[in-house]
Parts: structure tokens; C-alpha cells; sequence
């Protein structure tokens, strides 16, 4: 190479230098080259860090959209069944029925409602995890079951069975895999639905028409007026119902959008009621029945009552009338040994003389209550007589001879037997008179005296002498 072009290298950098027609030579400095590389570098590096990540979110995303195609599937399935076979070949969580801690996700999902996950038989649902292998993935599929109740009206489902009336199943379908993405490596999809525990309740049909609401038919009713009435309406099947309505109710009767009855009726009569149920899809269902409200419950007062004590008394029936049966009997102030029984009726052995203020109070199967006077009921002490004592009489002799009673409830009716001929009592005075017999003799006299509940009597002999 010539020194003059050795120098030029040397002293400094590629010169551009003019062509022939005014061109000139173009051409990148050391320096350049460096730094260009230096950015290429940079730039490459960051790309794979870009594709690196980006793969990586694709797996993520692609294992979770598998997880969330096979727990819809899952609950395709359960959807598929009917209600009453939800829960078979399962028991209810707790005491010995020992179940698996579910898997990642799922706790929240059966918090409201009882777990029905302990195998008890061949399960419709699957008890134990199943595993599935897609895209070099391995998924586990869980099921799990609970129990909860619903408003009528719809809403949130518990477990507590005062929600309301309905029996719902909750299944819920975890699908889990690994992958160093989520936490502990553990990734979980959840998705559940509810479905109607009704034995009859239809399968699915993506083809079949939207079929209304059937009202569970109360049947006749029979109320008391003036007395709150409790009746709540229910339906089956259908969109959940969304509102209620009725018409032929008795006067101050209503019903709320909510299906309950609220109100007092306040004119006696028989009234043909008409109730409907629309659901979501403006469906609707009717029930027909008869509505009777009767007069207020009365109980009669009977009059005062009397007996003797240690004699069973007369048994006494109260008398009630109206409202609604059955009823029930209570009574206070019965003197003791007496009580009331289920159909009203008082009777018994009264124990101890005395003056009792007995009150006797009915009610009914609508909780309206009813209750009688003061009936006094007065206990005598059991009669006793004073009867003559052993006696000797002449023969051909009149004779008048004095009887008495003491306690008893009167009238009072004596009679006499065994007694010399020629000899009588007085039925009202127990006076004992007459003219003794012409011949001699020995005689066992019985005085008998009879109150009102019970007859006493007492002996003695009677002799006729000569």
C-alpha cells in the first residue's frame, strides 16, 4: 500500500471522497458500527424477553380457557339431571360423614348452604375428582352439592330453611390444574348453578317452549272475622314467580306482590277466590278455592253448680259456638278433684266443701280465644243423718220420733224400712209417727235420706213390748 494511504488511515476516518460525475463514496465509521451493534443487541434482547412473556401468557390463557369449557360442561351436566337425583348416593357433611377439603376457589360457594358431598351410594354426580389431559395440561374435575332454601319470590339462597320455602341445589364444579403462574402453582376455575329440587321438576330443552308457573292449590280455607288471617301462596315450575294478585278475596283481605294474604275479614260470608302467579316471562298460573269466614268465636256461661263433696259430680258440658275448630279447653278455679277434658266437659270427685269460682275459656284452631262468666260452683259436705238410737216401745202405743240430717245439698227425701207395723215417716221431715203393733217383737229400722247427688241411711233396733 502506498504511505501516502497508510498515513491517511492512520491520521483519522474514512473520507468521503467525490466521484466522477459529482457521486461520492458513502460508507459507516467504526464507531458507527459499534453503536449499531450495541442497539441490536439491545433490541434482541428485549424481543426475547417480549416473546418469552408473551408465550407464556398464551399458556396461561389457553389452560384457563380449557379449565373454563370443562366446568361449564361439568355443569351441563348436572343440569342434565333431575332434581332428585342431585343429591343421590350423597349424605350430608358432618359428624362422622367425613368430607374432603374442597379445592382451591370453592369455600365461598358453599358458605349458604349444608354440603351434601359424603359418598353414600352410586352418585349421579361424581363424588371423587375426575382428571382430564388436554394440551399437555392435566385438568381435575370436582363436584360438590349443597342444599339451600329460596325466597319465593326468588333471591339469594341459604341455609337457613326460614329463607323460604323452596329447596334448591346448589352444584358447583371446581376444575384445577398446575401451572407456576398462579399461586403455589395451584390454578382452579369455579362456576355453579342452582336447580329446583322438585322430583318432577322438567330437564332441559333448549327447544321447548317456556312453560308458566303451577300454583300449589291451598285449598278451601276457613277464617274467623275479625281475626289476622296466615296464608302464604306458592308456585312450581316456570320462571321464578314475580308477582301476585287475586280477585273474589273478602272485604279488608289483600294480597301482597309477594304472595302472602295479609288483613282481618270483616263481613261474614263464603267468597270464591280466584289467585294468579305471573313469572319472569309474563307466564301465568291460577288456583281457585273457597274462602268462608265465620262469625267470632263465643263460649256459653252456664249456671251456678252445686255437689257434694266426695260424690262424683253431674258432669257439666260448656257449650261453644262459631269460629273454627277443633278447640281447645282450659279452666281455672275448679274446686279440686274436678277437671275439663278436650270437648269441654267438667267432671270429677270434688274433694273438699266450699264456695268456687270457676271460669272456663276456649280456643280455637285460628287462635282467637273466648271465655265465660264466673259459674259458681258451691261443694256441700256429704249429708250425715241423726237417726234414733235403740229404742223400746208397749205395744198399742202412738209414738213420734224425730230424724235429722246435717250437710248435703237439699231437697231432702227420707224413707224408712224394717220398721214396726202401724208405723211411718214423713218424706219431708224424716218425722217418724204412728201407733206401735198389737203384738211384741224385735225390729232392725233403716232410715234412709236422699239430697240431691247421694243417699245416706242409718240402723237401729226397735223393740215392742208387752
Amino acid at each position: 500500500m502506498p504511505a501516502g494511504l497508510r498515513r491517511r488511515a492512520v491520521r483519522g476516518p474514512w473520507r468521503r471522497h467525490p466521484l466522477p460525475g459529482g457521486a461520492r463514496d458513502e460508507g459507516f465509521t467504526l464507531v458507527e458500527v459499534l453503536v449499531s451493534l450495541a442497539l441490536m443487541t439491545i433490541t434482541m434482547t428485549a424481543l426475547t424477553t417480549f416473546f418469552v412473556a408473551t408465550g407464556q401468557a398464551a399458556n396461561q390463557q389457553s389452560g384457563r380457557q380449557v379449565g373454563a369449557q370443562l366446568a361449564q360442561d361439568a355443569i351441563e351436566q348436572a343440569r342434565a339431571l333431575k332434581g332428585s337425583a342431585i343429591i343421590t348416593g350423597r349424605a350430608q357433611c358432618g359428624g362422622t360423614n367425613t368430607c374432603a377439603t374442597p379445592v382451591a376457589g370453592v369455600a365461598p360457594y358453599l358458605a349458604d348452604v349444608e354440603e351434601w358431598d359424603h359418598p353414600s351410594g352410586t352418585a349421579q354426580l361424581p363424588t371423587t375428582p375426575k382428571t382430564v389431559t388436554l394440551n399437555g395440561l392435566g385438568f381435575t374435575e370436582n363436584w360438590y352439592v349443597g342444599r339451600c332454601w329460596q325466597a319465593t319470590a326468588g333471591g339469594a339462597c341459604l341455609k337457613a330453611q326460614s329463607t323460604g320455602p323452596t329447596l334448591m341445589y346448589r352444584v358447583i364444579v371446581a376444575v384445577a390444574w398446575s401451572e407456576k403462574h398462579c399461586a403455589a402453582s395451584a390454578c382452579s376455575f369455579v362456576a355453579s348453578t342452582l336447580i329446583n329440587s322438585a322430583p318432577a321438576s322438567p330437564l332441559f330443552n333448549s327447544n321447548q317452549a317456556a312453560q308458566p308457573p303451577v300454583v300449589n292449590n291451598p285449598g278451601d280455607q276457613t277464617d274467623e272475622k275479625n281475626i289476622p288471617v296466615n296464608l302464604t301462596m306458592t308456585a312450581n315450575g316456570g320462571a321464578p314467580v314475580i308477582s301476585w294478585s287475586a280477585v273474589g278475596l273478602p272485604p279488608n283481605v289483600t294480597l301482597s306482590q309477594s304472595g302472602v294474604f295479609i288483613g282481618s275479614p270483616s263481613t261474614v260470608g263464603s267468597y270464591p277466590v280466584v289467585v294468579t302467579a305471573k313469572d319472569g316471562f309474563n307466564l301465568t298460573g291460577t288456583a281457585a278455592f273457597t274462602w268462608t269466614i265465620v262469625a267470632p268465636l263465643t263460649v256459653a256461661t252456664p249456671g251456678g253448680q252445686t255437689g257434694d263433696a266426695t260424690v262424683p259430680v253431674t258432669p257439666l258440658q260448656v257449650v261453644a259456638s262459631n269460629g273454627v275448630a277443633p278447640y281447645t279447653w282450659s279452666a281455672t278455679g275448679l274446686p279440686g278433684g274436678l277437671s275439663i277434658d278436650s270437648a269441654g266437659k267438667i267432671s270429677g270427685t270434688p274433694s273438699t266443701a266450699g264456695s268456687y269460682p270457676v271460669t272456663v275459656t276456649v280456643r280455637d284452631a285460628k287462635g282467637a280465644s273466648a271465655s265465660t262468666g264466673t259459674i259458681t260452683w258451691t261443694v256441700a259436705a256429704k249429708p250425715t243423718i241423726t237417726a234414733p238410737t235403740n229404742r223400746s216401745d208397749r205395744k198399742s202405743t202412738p209414738v213420734t220420733v224425730n230424724s235429722a240430717v246435717s250437710g248435703g245439698t237439699g231437697p231432702f227425701q227420707w224413707s224408712i224400712s224394717g220398721q214396726p207395723s202401724g208405723l211411718t215417716i214423713n218424706q219431708n221431715t224424716g218425722v217418724i209417727s204412728g201407733t206401735t203393733p198389737g203384738t211384741t217383737g224385735t225390729y232392725t229400722v233403716t232410715v234412709s235420706v236422699k239430697d240431691a247427688f247421694v243417699t245416706v241411711s242409718s240402723t237401729f233396733t226397735w223393740t215392742v213390748t208387752s
